[in-house]
């Protein structure tokens, strides 16, 4: 389980952050533990929070261990102040505690109360009626989880990332919440919240279910999620989540293995969707996909290859964060930005290739952990301007290319006749290239036929006669180049 930049990257995202200053006293419990609080009320009635020691939550992390005791009340300068909340953050990384008793006092717990701590059980009484977003993210200690009948309201992506929580339970009288099987859902049961992340198998979004909350699948054990036919807002491919209208890639399961080519009908790939699927080897992104979530395909450990198709503007935040089997990446001419963090990590890569002859705007993690001296290719005419272009200047082992490159790029075309074909149907590819792979894919984007050529086969005969009539796509991968054609079988 990793835990890195990339936590508190997206926790700023969320406005998230840590409080300066955070305790304003301290006092022991019964068993001699030093807590930390905040006052929340100084008139009457007199409340505080738990906080975390010092400035900043990582201070003082390993401040507690094994089971922690709550006090209902505490005093401070002869005032009785009730424990009402505990505070954001407030046992947040705490690397070697079990459990926590919450008293009867407490109403609120805050955001990121627990997250990334070790806590194996928790045990909320009926006086808590509301939960942080990210409150127990990454705990992987937890393996159940109760509702209450008094939680009124559990903020976004609270449970997320729980990778041993086995089932999440809900009261049956809880006016907000249900369970089915261990997932939790809204009390109508047609918005799914949680997942747990010890799911294992397939997973089946029923016809009933109308909404599907974000990173309800994030960072779990399912090796595939099908739709119900009649579920009006949603389907699924190969056991990854759609968009109705599969316009919108919204989920791969972490155990979905080998490649993935997504069907040409997706126009977005929503943040997180592939995040950490480290069994995957390469992914096919088409030149329908506009935008790339943020941290879409973070954590992917075995992606060797990815494309970046030539309608992509933008490369969002975290976008291929810690991808160590990269090799190499090519920009698209069209981009003018890549994010926060996008290539973080990418620590395999051994070249880097841009189109754009403006260099995209970066920060300065964009590419951090990846040597200064990786070669850094761009066109030949933008070389100086690259060289000393802010945080591209960083980089100290550039090249240029110009001929067959830009030939490839502008004067590369293909011939696919005769279309409609019933028989055969024969793929000539014109302009210089040297060999090809040629990928036949129906209207869903599963893969039909595949080829391997190079330029001496000249025409490449493609055999029709087991295809059922209908519109298939011709995909044609030359270099860091994917072509298009479309196939009608009559």
């Amino acid at each position: 389980m990793k835990k890195s930049v990339l936590i508190l990257i997206a926790l700023l995202s969320f406005g998230i952050g840590s409080r300066v200053a955070a305790q304003e006293f301290w006092a022991m419990n019964n068993d001699g533990d030093t807590l930390y609080y905040n006052i929340l009320s100084s008139v009457i009635p007199y409340s505080v929070e738990i906080t975390y020691k010092g400035n900043d939550y990582q201070e003082f992390s390993d401040e507690y261990d094994s089971t922690i005791s709550i006090p209902s009340t505490v005093i401070y300068n002869t005032i009785t102040y009730d424990v009402k909340s505990i505070g954001e953050n407030a046992f947040r990384e705490c690397n070697y505690i079990d459990s926590v008793f919450i008293p009867n006092s407490i109403n609120c717990i805050g955001s990121c109360a627990f997250s990334n701590s070790s806590i194996k059980s928790i045990s909320l009484p009926s006086s808590v009626n509301y939960i942080g977003e990210w409150s127990f993210r990454y705990c992987f200690g937890l393996t159940n989880f109760y509702v209450p009948s008094t939680l009124t309201r559990i903020d976004f992506a609270a449970l997320y990332g729980c990778w041993f929580m086995q089932d999440i339970n809900v009261d049956v009288n809880n006016p907000n919440y249900s369970s089915i099987n261990g997932v939790l859902y809204n009390k109508l049961g047609d918005t799914l919240i949680c997942c747990p992340g010890a799911k294992q198998g397939a997973f089946l979004v029923t016809s009933n279910v109308n909404y599907i909350e974000d990173l309800a699948f994030c960072y779990g054990n399912l090796s595939a999620i099908n739709v119900d036919a009649n579920n009006p807002k949603y389907s699924s491919l190969d056991g990854i989540l759609y968009n109705k209208v599969m316009d919108t890639l919204i989920a791969c399961t972490t155990q979905k293995t080998g490649s993935v080519i997504i069907p040409n009908s997706v126009s977005h790939i929503y943040w997180s969707s592939f995040f950490q699927c480290n069994q995957l080897s390469s992914v096919t992104i088409p030149p329908s996909v506009s935008s790339i979530g943020d941290f879409a395909f973070a954590y992917c450990d075995g992606l060797t290859t990815i494309n970046i198709p030539n309608s992509i503007t933008e490369i969002s935040m975290g976008a291929f964060y810690d991808c160590p089997g990269l090799t190499s990446i090519t920009i698209p001419a069209l981009v003018t930005k890549i994010g926060d963090q996008a290539f973080s990590y990418c620590t395999g890569l051994s070249e880097i290739k841009l189109y754009p002859e403006t260099p995209p705007q970066i920060v300065s993690s964009t590419f951090a952990g990846i040597s200064d001296t990786t070669p850094i290719k761009v066109p030949c005419n933008s070389l100086t301007i690259y060289q000393g272009a802010e945080y591209w200047s960083n980089f100290k082992n550039y090249g240029c290319f110009v001929g067959l490159d830009n030939l490839i790029t502008r004067n590369l075309s293909t011939k696919l006749y005769p279309n409609p074909a019933k028989d055969f149907s024969i793929l000539e590819i014109q302009g210089p290239w040297s060999s090809a792979k040629v990928i036949i894919l129906d209207i869903f984007g599963r893969e039909m036929k595949r080829f391997d050529i190079n330029e001496s086969d000249n025409k490449l005969e493609i055999d029709v006669r087991g295809f059922e009539k209908g519109i298939y796509n011709v995909l044609i991968q030359i270099e860091d180049l994917n072509l298009y054609n479309k196939l009608i079988v009559k």
